[in-house]
C-alpha cells in the first residue's frame, strides 16, 4: 500500500508540474502578445489646451498627442495615439522608448518608460528602422512641399 501511495504521489507531481509547465507558457504567449514598444520622436509635439467632450477647451489643462509606430513580439506593427494632458503635464522623453500593452488596437493603461537593453534587439531593429523611414519623409515633405 505505501508504495502504491508513493507512486501516486511522484505521478500526481509530475502531472502537477508538467501543467503548471504547460500553462505558464501559455499565459506568457498571450501577455507577450499585448506587449509593444515604441520609440519617442525627437521632436515634441505641441503642448495644446485639453478639450472636453464637446470640444470646448479646458482651461489650465493642456495636452501632448503622440502617433506612435508600435511594434510586438511578431514584429507586427501598428499605428498608436498616446495622450499626456494635465496642468502640469510633462512630455515624454525624446529619442527614448517606451513598453506599453495594448488591446484591439487600444492601449491599456500608461506606457512606461524602458531601457534600450531591456527591448528585444529584433523589436529594435524594427523601430530603428521605421524612426529612418519617419525621418526621411519628414525631410521629403519639407523640401517638396
Amino acid at each position: 500500500m505505501k508504495k502504491f501511495i508513493a507512486c501516486f504521489c511522484i505521478l500526481f507531481i509530475g502531472a502537477v508540474a508538467y501543467f503548471h509547465q504547460t500553462l505558464s507558457r501559455e499565459v506568457l504567449d498571450v501577455y507577450h502578445s499585448f506587449v509593444v514598444y515604441a520609440a519617442v520622436p525627437e521632436q515634441i509635439p505641441l503642448k495644446l489646451h485639453t478639450l472636453d467632450d464637446q470640444g470646448n477647451p479646458i482651461l489650465d489643462s493642456y495636452t501632448y498627442t503622440y502617433h506612435l509606430t508600435a511594434v510586438d513580439n511578431q514584429k507586427h506593427t501598428q499605428q498608436i495615439t498616446y495622450e499626456r494632458s494635465g496642468e502640469t503635464v510633462i512630455p515624454l522623453a525624446p529619442k527614448t522608448y517606451i513598453r506599453a500593452f495594448i488591446l484591439f488596437g487600444h492601449l491599456i493603461g500608461t506606457p512606461k518608460p524602458i531601457e534600450l537593453s531591456k527591448v528585444p534587439t529584433t523589436i529594435l531593429a524594427q523601430l530603428e528602422l521605421n524612426q529612418l523611414q519617419h525621418q526621411q519623409h519628414l525631410k521629403w515633405t519639407a523640401n517638396n512641399p
